[in-house]
Parts: C-alpha cells; structure tokens; sequence
C-alpha cells in the first residue's frame, strides 16, 4: 500500500508502477525524474502522491484518473502547464505546485472542490483562473511571487478562505 522512493537518484519511473494497484501512497519526491509514465493513472487507491523536487516538465493526462488523490505534491520542479484532467481530482484536498514555471492554470482547477490548501506561489502566472471562486472549501491561496497584474473576481466567492497571500 506504500511505496517509498524518496531521494535516490531515479530519472524515471519504470510503467510496471502501474500494476501496483493497491497502493494508497507513492512517494517519488528528491529525485531526477523527467517523465512520469501513462501507467500512473492505474493506481485508483492512490490518496497521496509525493512527486515534489524533481525535474518533471509535464504530468500525463492519466494523472486525472487519481479519483482518491487527497494530496498531490508537485513543487520544486520544472512544471510549464497543468494538464485539463488535474480538474478530475475532485477529492484533492492538498495542492502544491509552487516554485515551478507554471504560467497560466486550466479553468478545471475550479472542479476541485474539496481543496483546502493552494501553494502555487513562485511561478510565472499573469493571471489566475476566474473559476478559482469555484473553490468552495479553500481555507489557505499562496499566489506570491507570480507575475499577476490582476485578481479574478471570483476570489470574492472564496467564503472559507482565511489566509491569502499575493506579494512579490
């Protein structure tokens, strides 16, 4: 149910991952990973997955197909784009894609209902999405460090949030 691969120095993560079906955790983070396989989209149980401070430039669509997928750590990496289908982790709670390249993020991400907490801070986002006011249970928005000259209207609909930070 879990598996542990923390700081090694793997520069990929072999498609037979994708037959451990029974996992509930994966842990990939303080790697050298360029290229996470299709494959991952198979561990259904999956509630946590650690991929954090690697170098991976892109996520597979089959990252959407993470139905259980309570945390997803993502920052430290060399991320440009988010695919569409990260809008299907509907049971996220926990999302950290910060210090990466992200320059903008899919208007998917207001599916993401459950989310409490949202570190997307140091990258290269000129404006947040407006379905951001979608967020119904975000408690906790870091935006600092981005390149963001306006905010959405639909932060105002953000009713459980209590902490948001936009600075440079």
């Amino acid at each position: 149910k879990y598996l542990n691969l923390f700081r090694n120095r793997l520069t990929s993560v072999p498609a037979v991952v994708g037959s451990l079906e029974n996992l509930t955790k994966l842990v990939l983070n303080e790697n050298q990973i360029h290229v996470i396989p299709t494959e991952i989209g198979n561990l259904r149980k999956l509630t946590h997955l650690a991929l954090h401070d690697n170098a991976l430039a892109s996520l597979p669509d089959e990252i959407g197909d993470l139905a259980e997928l309570s945390t997803l750590s993502l920052h430290n990496n060399k991320l440009t784009t988010l695919p569409g289908t990260i809008g299907h982790l509907t049971a996220l709670s926990e999302f950290t894609p910060y210090n990466n390249s992200l320059r903008s993020l899919p208007s998917s991400l207001g599916n993401l209902t459950s989310l409490r907490s949202l570190d997307i801070s140091n990258n290269k986002l000129e404006e947040l999405p407006n379905e951001i006011g979608r967020l119904s249970q975000l408690t906790e928005l870091d935006a600092h460090r981005n390149r963001l000259t306006t905010l959405p209207s639909g932060l105002c609909q953000l009713e459980e949030l209590r902490a948001l930070t936009i600075h440079d």
